[in-house]
């Protein structure tokens, strides 16, 4: 079937591949889970050229054309070729820059994003060679390799007197000889860290994860290389002090002594769930590394479980699988391949420059200036839980409606993160009740050209609000407006949520929203799937995840699959959410191949079993009938009262009243309310 095997070629191949190359099915080259193999697909042939195919002229656009198709694992590109219709994400942008920035080409997230073909990044780039615009370049750690005695003006990046520099060194142990920087924290670091301080015995930023490994030698060679990631890379070697401090400082040791804590098995339990007691144990940022590593020798294998604690301040998704790839480098003897590590001050450095130089306050202020009611689904307003409210559930999308997901985006040549962001938009207005809507969404924070981000280990997302007007607009125009909200909060990736709280119109103590979406990419490299199927003697058992915020969604795109991650308070079903989610994803999907102009409002995001339920199970007739001469909810209760006064009618905690004793209680509380001057309405 010519058209399906078109469909499946859309689906699977790269696009200018797709064409005019015929194949027979049986000749397509499948995975073992029954998906092309892209790897071991044939290169094209150079007579099944692309439509329009320009080749590069100049020595930008030649630069270019060689990055992208090195980025984008692609045979060539034109002139004419669009980064993100290729294949191109926000993961693969950073990639891209920091491949410019080796080239010596220069230009920032915003002109990738905004630029239509490679043609006009190109321009672009040129323009501002001609321009002279350089890149930001940190200020250099002016701390002596053999410093007795640290100074001020030794911390460009930190204004701290003396005094306070004295205290930060007395902590830190062999004093300022092992002191390697001191610098502040970054937007998002500030947000985790007052967190913490509100949730010390339950600090919902600690991540957890639970390992086995198949015999002692594995654990000792684990923690070994641990221990060498730990001395390549110095956000694993700070500590996060604050006491008697102006604002919180992060504090670099030059060498720290990764401890392990070898905990005897307990007959009564399992390896696994003793150490699992040990996920939400306090953890103290005053001391590096802000790591933990304890272990539970199996007494009845060769086996020993290895748990695995890190905080939030120092890694994000990105950090982990970079982590995870360097340590198993490390265990297979393949270190020399190695990218040269960049410190974070880089990072931190980058950030503070762009908070002076982008006029933050101005940009939320005009987008959220007139907003004076907070976005709220379900009416959860809590942001500053601790996580343990919180239910989780998680859910491949179906694979047809993936599939869909990824060829109307390319026939878009937009992303699939847009196409979710747009759903979620439409979720959060149903479930909030409203058509002008604000909800968070998370940012890798490495998109801002700082040098070395790719590889760096650290910190860098940020949640942003993202604000969606939807009364009156069409799918195909939500879409686009979606599109460019995203582009639009690029610029100011690193800005810090406390700011955009204050630019809104609402009361520093009435958050702007509490949903967020979090998009992420985590298909794993090349050489972190070659690590997993060389090293099958370390299995990862489980993982944890939590959030502060009552409803946080993350999207895992894995390259073929998408992954919804929902972490709800546990008032709201979670799997609830994920179908609302799909059901808008659906009909936005169904509304642009079909009819792009049709109006959001129109999409309805109640699966088909839940809006039976709403419509016809709950509004039947015979429903109607049994009730229709109850004329009010209370009146119900006052003829069950009169019938039943010694029955059960509330259970809570142990406690309990009749029927009899909660009319009474309710009548006393009337005629209280009476007596203030309440009446009806």
């Amino acid at each position: 079937d010519r058209a399906a095997l078109q469909l499946t070629l859309q689906a699977s191949l790269p696009a200018y591949m797709v064409p005019s190359v015929w194949v027979t099915l049986d000749a397509l080259p499948l995975n073992p889970n029954g998906k092309v193999d892209r790897k071991a697909l044939p290169a094209p042939d150079a007579s099944l050229s692309q439509a329009g195919y320009v080749a590069p002229r100049s020595e930008t656009e030649q630069k270019l054309a060689a990055i992208w198709a090195e980025v984008l694992k692609v045979e060539r590109v034109g002139i004419h070729d669009n980064f993100f219709e290729l294949g191109g994400h926000s993961l693969l942008a950073v990639q891209l820059l920091s491949a410019m920035q080796q080239a010596g080409l220069r230009t920032d997230v915003k002109t990738v994003y905004a630029a239509t073909t490679l043609e006009d990044l190109a321009a672009k780039v040129d323009m501002a060679a001609d321009a002279g615009e350089g890149p930001f370049v940190a200020p250099p750690n002016r701390i002596p390799a053999a410093c007795a005695h640290i100074t001020p003006d030794m911390l460009p990046l930190i204004d701290l007197s003396q005094d306070e520099i004295d205290r930060i060194v007395a902590t830190v142990p062999g004093g300022a000889a092992n002191v390697q920087d001191i610098y502040p924290l970054a937007p998002l670091q500030e947000g985790m860290y007052f967190y913490h301080q509100m949730h010390r015995q339950k600090d919902p930023y600690i991540l957890p994860s639970l390992f086995s490994v198949d015999s002692p030698a594995q654990f000792d060679a684990l923690v070994d290389a641990l221990r060498q990631v730990l001395a390549r890379h110095d956000v694993l070697r700070t500590a996060i002090l604050s006491e008697n401090l102006p604002l919180p400082v992060q504090v670099v040791h030059k060498h720290v002594d990764l401890q392990v804590e070898m905990i005897e098995a307990d007959p009564e339990t399992t390896p696994e769930n003793q150490l699992k007691a040990g996920f939400d144990k306090p953890m103290d940022l005053s001391r590096a590394p802000l790591l933990q590593v304890s272990a539970v020798r199996d007494p009845h294998s060769w086996k020993v479980h290895v748990l695995f604690r890190i905080h939030h301040l120092i890694d994000d998704v990105t950090s982990s699988i970079i982590l995870g790839t360097e340590i198993q480098a490390h265990l297979r003897g393949k270190t020399a391949h190695l990218p040269e590590t960049v410190p974070y001050r880089e990072f931190v450095a980058h950030s503070l420059h762009q908070a002076r130089h982008n006029d933050a306050e101005r940009f939320f202020g005009e987008m959220l200036g007139d907003v004076t009611e907070a976005t709220a689904p379900f009416k959860l307003l809590d942001v500053h839980g601790d996580g343990t409210e919180i239910a989780e559930c998680r859910k491949a999308v179906d694979a047809t409606l993936a599939g869909s997901i990824r060829r109307i985006s390319r026939q878009r040549k937009t992303s699939p993160a847009t196409l979710f962001h747009a759903a979620w938009a439409l979720v959060v207005a149903a479930c909030s009740g409203r058509d002008d809507v604000v909800f968070g969404t998370v940012f890798s924070g490495r998109l801002q050209g700082t040098a070395g981000a790719r590889s760096m280990l650290g910190m860098f997302i940020n949640t942003l609000p993202m604000r969606m007007k939807l009364e009156g607009l069409g799918v195909a125009d939500m879409l686009a407006r979606t599109e460019t909200a995203l582009h639009e909060l690029l610029p100011y990736e690193q800005a810090p949520l406390t700011l955009a709280q204050r630019c809104s119109g609402l009361e520093n103590s009435v958050p702007l929203f509490s949903a967020i979406l979090n998009y992420r990419h985590t298909a794993p490299s090349e050489e972190a799937a070659e690590a997993d199927a060389d090293e099958r003697d370390i299995a990862l058992i489980a993982f944890k995840e939590r959030t502060n915020y009552p409803m946080t969604i993350s999207v895992d795109d894995l390259g073929d699959e998408f992954l919804i991650d929902a972490h709800v308070h546990c008032s709201v079903v979670p799997a609830r959410v994920i179908a609302y989610l799909e059901q808008a994803l659906t009909g936005i999907v169904r509304a642009l191949q079909s009819q792009p102009d049709q109006v959001v409002a129109s999409i309805s995001v109640l699966p088909p079993q839940e809006r039976e339920q709403l419509l016809l199970e709950w509004n039947s007739t015979a429903h109607a009938q049994e009730h229709e001469h109850a004329q009010t909810l209370h009146g119900l209760f006052e003829q069950r009262a009169l019938r039943s006064p010694a029955a059960e009618a509330v259970k809570f905690e142990g406690q309990s009243l009749t029927y009899g004793e909660l009319n009474a209680r309710a009548n006393r509380l009337a005629h209280y309310l009476r007596g203030q001057g309440v009446g009806a309405d």
